[in-house]
């Protein structure tokens, strides 16, 4: 009844069960007769099947958990991150 967008963090919850979430919403949208809201995942998985999975379910972005380090030392993070998933840009 309220509400344009969800910002869940999936972590926090079996893949299976955040998944169930996200179909229960989908459900609740169109018995209200709304749009899918905006959805963005926060503290996802880096792991391509599960960014596919999120996608299909119509998550429209995938945010990663990084460390609370000096910039030198974050770059090796998000070169772990890269070559998990992949370039999303090729």
């Amino acid at each position: 009844a309220y509400g344009d967008g969800w910002f869940p963090q999936p972590g926090r919850a079996p893949h299976e069960e955040f998944m169930g979430r996200l179909e229960e919403l989908r459900r609740a949208a169109n018995e209200a007769a709304r749009p899918l809201p905006e959805m963005t995942a926060f503290g996802a998985k880096p792991d391509p099947a599960v960014i596919a999975d999120y996608a299909a379910a119509g998550v429209t972005r995938t945010v990663f958990w990084l460390p609370s380090v000096q910039e030198a030392e974050l770059s090796g993070s998000l070169d772990k991150i890269a070559e998990r998933i992949g370039d999303p840009l090729r």
